[in-house]
């Protein structure tokens, strides 16, 4: 991935949402076609799981996809396996030669496979699947590949949370996709890594008082860290805050008019 996050996220959307469609999969296709037609990865697909064992895959953009991924679910081993039991991402540099796939690894280079993410796909209600990227070189993940992959799994997560008409899995999918913006923006601005960047966050929303997502909102609005306290929408002021927004002694300004 060569391409800032910024700029493939702000290509990406209008890709997708040109292809809207009441059939979820034609949507999901052009999701994984958009990634590989920006260079976020050769070739790209999504496992979804149903059931405690069941996995099927889907929006392949390559034959190789669909093998390797069946590759995985038959040997019980790989990245997108290990990426629905495992939250977070799973990424790999050289298949080859990775001590978790023994079998899978070396197996998979006779499709074209050398690197790998595995993104992992989620609801409240547990995990739902991965979204699976793959490379037919070794690479170098750096941390914006990483932060692109959180905004995609989260992108492809709440798809599915909507085909299956939660709306509190919609809501919880989008308050972590916010989360992690957040991260990626402290990450850039002030050259820390995801786990500083997380500590900040979890800071400011214990000293605060204040949940970790609306500190998230923000930080994306202002691209800093916000002084203490900051101006927050009306509707953001917390339960059982009077109409001046003073709740257990704090005193929350007014929004701006």
């Amino acid at each position: 991935m060569k391409s800032t996050p910024a700029s493939v996220v702000a290509q990406l959307l209008p890709k997708t949402r040109e292809a809207d469609d009441p059939d979820l999969s034609v949507t999901l296709h052009a999701v994984t076609g958009a990634l590989v037609e920006l260079g976020v990865a050769d070739m790209a697909g999504i496992t979804e799981r149903r059931g405690q064992e069941e996995f099927s895959s889907t929006a392949a953009t390559d034959d190789s996809v669909e093998r390797a991924d069946c590759l995985q679910y038959r040997l019980n081993e790989g990245p997108c396996v290990q990426a629905i039991y495992d939250q977070g991402i799973i990424v790999s540099n050289d298949v080859a030669v990775d001590p978790r796939w023994p079998r899978w690894g070396p197996q998979v280079q006779s499709l074209g496979v050398r690197a790998a993410m595995g993104v992992h796909l989620f609801t409240t209600q547990g995990a739902i699947g991965a979204l699976n990227l793959y490379n037919r070189e070794t690479q170098d993940y750096t941390s914006g590949d990483l932060e692109l992959a959180k905004i995609f799994g989260s992108h492809v997560s709440i798809m599915l949370a909507h085909q299956r008409n939660d709306q509190n899995l919609w809501n919880a999918v989008d308050a972590r996709h916010r989360i992690g913006q957040a991260q990626g923006i402290l990450m850039q601005k002030y050259a820390i890594d995801e786990t500083a960047a997380f500590g900040v966050l979890r800071r400011l929303s214990q000293t605060q008082n204040i949940k970790l997502h609306m500190v998230a909102d923000e930080i994306i609005r202002i691209r800093a860290v916000p002084e203490s306290p900051w101006r927050v929408k009306p509707s953001r002021i917390p339960r059982g805050a009077d109409a001046s927004g003073c709740v257990c002694g704090r005193r929350w300004p007014a929004p701006p008019e």
